[in-house]
């Protein structure tokens, strides 16, 4: 196992799963790089060891009993990436929607990257559509305008 792989393995049983925060300092460097793929997520430029755990913060609120599950991996060199499932019960508020109850499983692709024993940065996936969907956020109607208010609920 690489050295990446190991921090990245670490973040996300410690961080995620344990809530354990305060080993971030320890395991990435300041600033941090983070990429994500989604549809329109804007740049989020440098990010502060404060800026991670906030983001860890807000989904371990919204879901209590959330658990990452390692699903692949892969390692090369100062590079890793993992595949992962996000599961939990949407207990709390989660991107200003109060608790619905419903339990989501997604799916987390990402590729780490570290320098002299830390991580620098990731490029991320998340299923954001399979997460609303599941938690019952109304979709647009295919072909519909990027401002058009979904379906009423039959």
């Amino acid at each position: 196992m690489t050295e990446t792989l190991e921090l990245a393995r670490r973040f996300f049983d410690e961080a995620w799963n344990r809530g354990r925060l305060e080993l971030i300092p320890g395991i990435m460097a300041q600033p941090y790089r983070v990429t994500s793929l989604n549809h329109g997520a804007p740049p989020l430029g440098p990010q502060t060891h404060a800026d991670i755990a906030q983001h860890v913060v807000e989904y371990r609120r919204g879901f209590s009993d959330l658990e990452v599950v390692i699903v692949d991996t892969l390692a090369v060199a100062d590079r890793a990436f993992i595949q992962t499932r996000l599961r939990g019960t949407h207990d709390g508020v989660f991107l200003g929607m109060t608790a619905t109850g419903r339990a989501v499983d997604i799916v987390l692709s990402a590729v780490f990257e570290s320098v002299a024993g830390k991580l620098t940065g990731h490029t991320v996936l998340v299923d954001m559509l399979g997460l609303l969907q599941q938690l019952g956020v109304p979709m647009p109607a295919p072909g519909a305008p990027p401002n058009a208010a979904p379906p009423s609920p039959q």
